[in-house]
């Protein structure tokens, strides 16, 4: 359901065949412990690497996010540490 391309800079892509609405939500716990390793990171200067989405709605439009910015892709490191992003629950 999720493939990840990884580019030459480390930068990530996210395929996903399914659009953002269809995600699951997400336990408190987990998203505390991702605020805890992204203040972590960023007190680290461990800012991580850019992000992208891609995700495949049903009549097969599709709807790209990009996280480039050093506090967003903390963030997005940060659950990838704590709970994968190449899940559908992680995203």
């Amino acid at each position: 359901m999720i493939r990840v391309a990884v580019g030459a800079d480390g930068a990530r892509t996210y395929l996903v065949d399914l659009p953002p609405e269809a995600l699951p939500a997400v336990r408190r716990r987990d998203l505390a412990a991702a605020w805890d390793a992204a203040r972590q990171a960023a007190t680290d200067s461990a800012w991580g690497v850019a992000r992208g989405f891609r995700f495949r709605r049903p009549d097969g439009s599709v709807l790209d996010l990009a996280l480039r910015d050093r506090d967003a892709a903390c963030w997005a490191g940060a659950v990838d540490l704590t709970v994968g992003m190449e899940t559908t629950y992680g995203l």
